[in-house]
Order: structure tokens, then C-alpha cells, then sequence
């Protein structure tokens, strides 16, 4: 894939922040990785929709989003697909997709979805631009900055 092969797309590898691969670099735990945020965001958007404010979607918390920033700091940019897939998957659930099946049960949860993950890569950047690197929040300022950042 591309992680295997940076040397053929090295843009693509710097805009994915994917590093170099070895072998000890096993295609199973980013696939798990991947998996797992994806159900993450999609049990925890969907419990947030619990508590939105009638009549819609408006949650006034939602740690879905909180998720989908954490994981793509951890484990990189290459978990913006997961964050997108969930979020596409939360909207497509929660608005009846399968009950109507027509071209807008698929486009507003495509644009929810790209939203998110535009959501959780800006989040991201702003954290590795501002918050002192390597993220330890060790210090009452690495989170005061943390918490800024977020905000």
C-alpha cells in the first residue's frame, strides 16, 4: 500500500504523515487501529445523539469528536477515513438511511462525514502547532495549552 511504498508517493506521504515502512511495521495494527476508532466514534455519536435537543441533531455534547481528534493524533492522519466512515455512518443511522433509500439519504451523511474529518485534522494541527511536542501533558501548561487548543 502506501505506507509500503513512500518512495513512489512522497507528497502523498508527508499530506498522510505515513512513515517510512519496515518489517516490523505490521499492516494489522493500523487496520485495528483504524477499525476501532471507527467503532468508537460510531457507539459514541450514536449515544450522543441520545441527548441531542429535539427535534434534531444537535448534541450538546459530543465525544465522538473528541475521539476522532485523540485517535488522529495517536495513530496519524491515516485515520481520517475511520473518522469519516463513522461520522457518515452516524447521520446515515440516526436519519433513517435504509427506510429511504434515495440520493439524499447518502449525500448529507457524505458531507457530515467529510465535515468531521476536516473537523478532527484541523483539531489536530492546531494541537501539534501549539502544544509543546512530544504531547506529554506532564506539566499544568502542557494542558493548559492542551485545553486551549481544543477549545
Amino acid at each position: 500500500m502506501l505506507g509500503s511504498a513512500p518512495g513512489r508517493f512522497p507528497a502523498l506521504s508527508r499530506l498522510l504523515h505515513l512513515p517510512h515502512a519496515t518489517t516490523s511495521d505490521a499492516s494489522p495494527h493500523w487496520a485495528l487501529a483504524f477499525a476501532v476508532t471507527a467503532a468508537a466514534y460510531l457507539l459514541a455519536g450514536l449515544a450522543a445523539l441520545a441527548l441531542a435537543i429535539p427535534p434534531g441533531y444537535a448534541a450538546p455534547l459530543y465525544p465522538a469528536a473528541g475521539i476522532a481528534m485523540a485517535s488522529v493524533l495517536v495513530y496519524g492522519r491515516r485515520m481520517l477515513p475511520a473518522v469519516a466512515l463513522a461520522a457518515f455512518g452516524v447521520t446515515f443511522i440516526h436519519a433513517g438511511g435504509l427506510a429511504q433509500p434515495d440520493l439524499n439519504a447518502l449525500l448529507i451523511p457524505t458531507v457530515i462525514g467529510v465535515g468531521a474529518l476536516l473537523q478532527a485534522f484541523a483539531g489536530s494541527v492546531l494541537v501539534q502547532r501549539f502544544v509543546h511536542q512530544p504531547l506529554l501533558l506532564s506539566e499544568p501548561r502542557d494542558v493548559a495549552w492542551f485545553l486551549a487548543a481544543c477549545a
